[in-house]
């Protein structure tokens, strides 16, 4: 990770902390274009827990900063540790004064380097910390979050091209020694044995990706009941929003999960149904006095969804679930349509 993009989120963090702080402040209304297309029950809560999602990022993002500070120090007082005990080597010809100038020269650009990393850790620091009169982003409250992880994403992409280049150097120089060590008949026999593992591999990748999720499936028990089944074939367990209503979810170790309801009219318009804590059952109770419901690796979890008191139920033309993912992520839309609904 570079300076310039740790910066770059540095700044974006902390805008977002200080317009969240500012918006969750008591007695503070955020405005709708501060909110996400759709809509908190509270946008006072939503704002409350922008402000502590930010606050999270910033306090990370400190943390690395002070660790990159202290590997720049250490690394500066290593080098002029060497440097100094390469002064006091005795000289005892010509030749080795030269290469020990070299050397001592090479320590002192080492030295002069790692000093300008503290540097720009120290004001990277001072951002962090409210310090340094800068200007910063100004986003809607709710896009925040989506451009740290933008960011973020971004980072770990240019490590790991990086990362490529100095592998594809060494593997060249790794592929000539090869052809000259090795017969034909090796060369044949060890590509053999790397189709045979590529496939092993593929086969697992295939399984992961087709099995290694979070999914739904929905069956119709009548006219108005619908048996919704959360399918978690991961090898984690997760956290279940149900019933859900597009806020953000928390981040934890475990991750969340919600199941987001809408109804369609004919004008082709979604809405959130009405009392949306009536509709759903778990273990024959209302689903929202679980709290968020343990789905365990490789299980499920059964719920029943019951419109019969829904006014809006009989002019609607379709439903749609919606999986999201912690903090705000859409996984998966399923779509019952009229004639299904019959």
């Amino acid at each position: 990770m570079t300076n310039a993009s740790l910066e770059q989120r540095a700044i974006l963090a902390v805008g977002w902390l200080r317009k969240a702080a500012r918006l969750a402040a008591p007695g503070v209304e955020p405005p709708p274009d501060e909110l996400p297309p759709n809509p908190p029950r509270s946008a006072q809560k939503f704002a409350k827990t922008q402000c502590m999602m930010a606050d999270a990022a910033v306090k990370q993002l400190t943390k690395t900063a002070d660790e990159l500070h202290q590997q720049a120090l250490d690394a500066a007082e290593h080098s002029r540790a060497e440097r100094k005990r390469l002064a006091e080597q005795p000289v005892h010809s010509q030749k080795a004064a030269a290469t020990i100038n070299k050397k001592a020269r090479r320590l002192a650009e080492e030295i002069a380097h790692h000093q300008g990393e503290a540097s720009k850790c120290e004001r990277l620091l001072r951002i962090l910390r409210g310090q340094e009169d800068i200007p910063l982003p100004v986003l809607p409250l709710h896009q925040y979050a989506a451009a740290l992880e933008r960011l973020e994403e971004s980072d770990s992409a240019r490590e790991a091209q990086s990362r490529g280049e100095i592998n594809a150097i060494t593997v060249r120089g790794l592929y000539h020694g090869f052809l000259q060590r090795t017969s034909l008949s090796d060369r044949i026999a060890l590509m053999i044995a790397l189709v045979l593992c590529l496939t092993i591999i593929g086969s697992g990748l295939y399984y992961i990706h087709n099995w290694g999720r979070v999914e739904l499936e929905i069956q119709p028990l009548d006219d108005t009941r619908w048996r919704v089944t959360c399918i978690n074939s991961t090898r984690n367990a997760i956290f279940l929003n149900v019933p859900y209503t597009g806020d953000v979810l928390p981040r934890d170790t475990t991750p969340h999960y919600g199941v987001l309801l809408k109804l369609m009219d004919a004008d082709g318009e979604s809405v959130l149904p009405d009392r949306l804590e009536a509709l759903w059952k778990y273990k024959d109770l209302p689903a929202h006095l679980h709290g968020p419901i343990v789905v365990g690796p490789m299980f499920a979890a059964e719920f029943i969804l019951d419109l019969s008191g829904q006014a809006a139920a009989a002019e609607m033309v379709g439903l749609t679930f919606t999986l999201y993912r912690a903090p705000q992520r859409p996984v998966q839309t399923y779509a019952v349509t009229a004639s299904e609904l019959e």
